[in-house]
């Protein structure tokens, strides 16, 4: 991201039954442009069994202004190894999936 523009992810769906709480889930707010977050696939808080091929689903959404702006929210799945890249600015705004072998997931 390239302004101002703040990140939001949330698991939904992959992770095992134990970690499928607020206090447990893998979930980061205010994500700033330039870093990353990440929950290994290894863990069970992240993957069920610990497969990096179990599909994991994410509420993906962003914010400006502090969170007074707020921006489109969407649920990409992508494997428990992949991983999502955010990019462009609040008008602009997109996100690329791959799985883990680095490679593009097309579609939403």
């Amino acid at each position: 991201m390239s302004d101002d523009t703040e990140l939001f992810a949330m698991q939904i769906v992959g992770q095992a039954i134990h970690a499928n709480t607020r206090g447990r889930r893998f979930q980061h707010r205010n994500i700033k442009p330039g870093t990353s977050e990440c929950c290994p696939y290894s863990s069970n808080d992240c993957s069920k069994g610990g497969s990096r091929d179990n599909s994991c689903k994410f509420v993906l959404s962003y914010i400006k202004d502090q969170g007074k702006t707020p921006g489109d929210t969407f649920y990409p799945i992508i494997p428990a190894g992949g991983y999502i890249v955010a990019s462009g600015t609040f008008d602009q705004f997109k996100f690329e999936k791959f799985d883990s072998d680095h490679r593009l997931i097309q579609g939403e």
